[in-house]
């Protein structure tokens, strides 16, 4: 990761299944935070004891901070206990954290969240959906490529076979940030050829502090709250779903 980009210096944690070595390593990477080196001064790198998250810390303003957490949890092939058990050590995580500064928590979920254009009537949470969901719903997280803002494809994941397209992958921010929301959207790109996801695009915006060295920021897509509906900013997708449990 460090040879991408000479201007970016990163913090990455291998998949633990590269470890093992008689385990397949087709399709396993892990987590990493790149970062233009002119903020290194305003990140410091979190230490976390689980391989499945990994988060850093930024300085916004002298005493505004934002926890940036990148997670990677465990896919069908474990057990619901085993993703149970990292659900928790996230929660922890995040609990620790949250009364610190602004909570960011990105990533591969694999579990299910009903899209932007899902018809929540419809939808059946599985297990891992409702754990995550419960998760979400302790500290106000939003998925915010599951809101109508989110432009682009509905789903993340697009299996080799050509089967059915599911929605596995996430950015969830608070609630009461949802008004810095810039812009969301998934990548209509041929997943198949490296992975079998698809990029999630998001920019969020706290304040100008963090762009002054940089110059002026420029993002086509700000959004315009006064023409967004009530339901989005109330979050009733997400809300209303939430209720089930």
């Amino acid at each position: 990761m460090n040879n991408i980009n000479k201007g970016y210096l990163t913090y990455s944690q291998s998949d633990p299944d590269l470890d093992i070595r008689s385990n397949r390593k087709v399709g396993k990477g892990g987590l990493c935070f790149l970062w233009k080196k002119e903020l290194d001064n305003r990140i410091s790198v979190l230490k976390l004891s689980n391989p499945f998250i990994i988060g850093i810390q930024l300085q916004i303003e002298m005493n505004t901070y934002a926890y940036i957490f990148q997670s990677y949890l465990p896919c069908s092939k474990y057990s619901v206990t085993c993703y149970e058990q990292c659900l928790e050590d996230i929660e922890n995580v995040i609990n620790s954290y949250c009364s610190k500064g602004h909570i960011l928590l990105m990533g591969d979920v694999n579990a299910e969240l009903p899209s932007n254009s899902c018809n929540i009537s419809h939808f059946t949470l599985d297990k891992r959906g409702t754990m995550l969901c419960k998760l979400l719903s302790r500290f106000d997280l939003i998925p915010a490529n599951c809101l109508p803002l989110c432009l682009g494809p509905d789903c993340t994941n697009v299996p080799y076979s050509r089967g059915r397209e599911t929605l596995l992958d996430y950015v969830f921010v608070e609630e009461n940030c949802m008004h810095n929301i810039f812009s969301c959207s998934i990548l209509d790109d041929d997943a198949t050829v490296l992975s079998t996801h698809r990029p999630v695009l998001f920019t969020l915006r706290f304040c100008k502090s963090l762009n002054d060295d940089r110059g002026h920021f420029k993002n086509p897509m700000n959004i315009n709250w006064k023409h967004v509906n009530e339901s989005v900013k109330c979050c009733t997708l997400y809300s209303d779903f939430a209720e089930q449990f």
